[in-house]
């Protein structure tokens, strides 16, 4: 019996019931996607109030991420069931322009979903390692430069190749049922979810309504890519360094007579950047030597440099460098040396708190805090008295729990130019052994202070020989003026040779992941320098013209303001030593001073005395004058 033909008024009736049922169902998706979108809006609400406060982060982490996840697999499976009937309508009519409404139609809805996805990237916060870090990604299939054309928009096999070109390139993506030729994989005996690193961040949720499709059609595709915004959006612009931000704005200043007493760097009379003269010929004798070679140094540095860096500061007649109880590493000057020994001792050291002097220099708190250290004070400067508060200091470092780790500067405090006398050098010795307390001396100026490389180490010196244990960061930025080529290294005294041996293992430790090995040039002048006796000697000669002409700088401004008549006690800057003075002028008479007379220092009145020459000495006299008399 033949089968009757169904007539051609019954296929249009069922084509538009089947098109009236799409249409519902499409509308239907979409309204459930708009709601889904305040999900995910709570859930970085949370995340940002929650996580972001919150001291144990991985437990706030174990509570959210699986709502957050399910909420983003959610959108996701939505997206698939909207982007498969815009591709049926799209495929069966062939109307670009009922595609052209539908798809500025999802845009909006993809928008606003990507703006909350951007919101659980929490301003770049990273989450723990349970957490799939790359997020977009379950929301913007990567695909490079897609054209919009007929051909690609009604062939999504074109896209699919384009997609799966490399392994970077297959989206984050799997799906229940594919052609396992194809994507090269075995196919998934249930609907899959998305997954990072091959596996599934959250077993298949019960009684879903919508599941995943073989495929992105390409017309989602291209929409994905229309709405595409960076992953670095949620990227906010950060504050200027408090001092390095000081030199881009004098440079931005047109005033031909500005002047920079922000920066820690030597200038000569003529305000120019000076490269000592030793530096060229030690710089020259490498460059001429057929023998040198590019090769990487090991992971500790250069040994020559080394052994002569640990000389320099303990004494070339140390018991503990006879005694090999001393360990040394070539490090990125002296903030790299002071980051090094803040993680060795996160890692290995019983205490973790540092105490740092109130105030120091700004770098540390972030050096040490970044390290793995909590990061507390101890009273160090009396404004009132412009000096040493030495009583405020002795009182803190007393209440400091047994075996913190506290920060000295070897000489030539930053940014006081505050040093303690060597009788309360011995005072805070005997105070911090009979409280088994470790130091850790930054020594930043050996030499540029007193001109003496031996005086402006005798704090450390005293700590070493009572056989005690203490780190040394050193900087050859300053005494050297290496300035650019981050030249530093960093010492740690340990009890015995084997224990030095073992603490040096683990410093390579802590230098192989961060950046692997130090840089050869610096570090060779540096040892050129200092095992040549004639060189040698000419160094300390400059070194000591640069230390006598900041000293004469001290010496020119106090005469000039006195001079002045200026209210107020100016003789503290003849008092204070080294590269720094810290003037006592406040955040607004700072204001003033820039502003009228177009100096620039940092806020809180400090100024680099290495910046200032004979003919600006009065411009600056003028400006202190003006502002003291006149800003309170």
């Amino acid at each position: 019996m033949q089968q009757q033909e169904p007539s051609t008024s019954g296929i249009i009736k069922e084509r538009e019931e089947a098109e009236t049922d799409d249409g519902s169902e499409f509308e239907q998706s979409l309204r459930e996607l708009k709601g889904l979108c305040s999900h995910l809006h709570q859930a970085a609400n949370y995340c940002e109030k929650s996580f972001l406060k919150a001291r144990h982060k991985r437990n706030v982490v174990d509570n959210t991420k699986d709502y957050i996840c399910r909420a983003m697999v959610t959108v996701v499976d939505h997206l698939g069931t909207v982007s498969a009937k815009l591709e049926c309508r799209f495929t069966e009519t062939n109307s670009v322009s009922e595609a052209e409404l539908r798809i500025n139609n999802l845009n909006q809805r993809l928008g606003t979903c990507q703006g909350y996805s951007q919101l659980l990237a929490l301003k770049s916060n990273s989450w723990d390692g349970y957490f799939p870090r790359h997020y977009p990604r379950y929301i913007l299939p990567p695909i490079q430069d897609p054209l919009r054309t007929d051909k690609i928009m009604r062939s999504p096999i074109t896209v699919k190749t384009a997609l799966l070109e490399t392994e970077e390139e297959v989206p984050l993506f799997l799906f229940s049922t594919f052609d396992d030729n194809f994507l090269g994989r075995k196919s998934l005996s249930k609907p899959a979810l998305p997954v990072r690193d091959g596996m599934s961040i959250l077993p298949p949720l019960k009684d879903q309504k919508f599941h995943f499709l073989v495929h992105l059609p390409s017309c989602l595709l291209i929409l994905f890519n229309m709405a595409a915004e960076s992953v670095f959006a949620g990227v906010v612009r950060a504050p200027e360094d408090p001092i390095l931000g000081v030199t881009v704005a004098y440079n931005k200043d047109p005033n031909p007579n500005k002047l920079n007493l922000g920066v820690g760097a030597y200038r000569t009379e003529e305000g120019k950047p000076l490269v000592l003269n030793v530096v060229r010929r030690a710089e020259q004798m490498l460059v001429n030597d057929p023998s040198r070679v590019k090769e990487y140094l090991p992971i500790i540095g250069l040994a020559d440099f080394n052994k002569l860096s640990a000389k320099l500061i303990f004494g070339a007649d140390s018991p503990a460098i006879k005694e090999n109880r001393v360990t040394t590493v070539q490090c990125l000057s002296g903030t790299g040396s002071l980051r090094v020994g803040g993680e060795f001792l996160a890692r290995h050291y019983h205490e973790r708190t540092i105490y740092v002097p109130s105030p120091t220099w700004g770098n540390h708190l972030k050096v040490f805090a970044i390290a793995g250290l909590s990061v507390k004070t101890y009273r160090y400067y009396n404004p009132e008295t412009r000096g040493l508060d030495f009583q405020g200091l002795l009182e803190d470092l007393s209440a400091a729990p047994s075996g913190a780790i506290i920060l000295l500067h070897a000489c030539a405090h930053n940014p006081t130019g505050v040093d303690p006398t060597v009788e309360q050098w011995e005072q805070i010795r005997q105070l911090m052994r009979s409280k088994a307390l470790l130091p850790f001396f930054d020594s930043a100026y050996q030499g540029f202070a007193s001109g003496s490389l031996d005086t402006d180490a005798q704090s450390v010196r005293m700590f070493v020989s009572d056989g005690g244990e203490c780190l040394a960061a050193q900087s050859y930025a300053k005494n050297m003026g290496l300035y650019g080529e981050r030249v530093g290294a960093l010492s740690i005294v340990c009890k015995t040779s084997d224990i030095a041996s073992r603490v040096e293992s683990q410093l390579k430790l802590v230098i192989r992941p961060m950046y692997s090995n130090p840089p050869i040039h610096g570090a060779s002048i540096v040892a050129a320098i200092l095992k040549d006796s004639q060189l040698y000697n000419e160094w300390t000669q400059e070194l000591k013209a640069m230390a006598d002409r900041i000293i004469s700088m001290r010496q020119q401004l106090f005469d000039a303001l006195q001079a002045r008549g200026t209210p107020g006690d100016w003789s503290h800057i003849i008092k204070q030593i080294g590269m720094f003075t810290f003037t006592g002028l406040n955040a607004k008479q700072v204001a003033f001073m820039t502003q009228e007379y177009h100096i620039y220092m940092t806020s809180d009145g400090r100024i680099s005395m290495a910046g200032l020459s004979s003919q600006t000495v009065p411009l600056l006299a003028d400006a202190i004058h003006a502002a003291v008399s006149t800003v309170v």
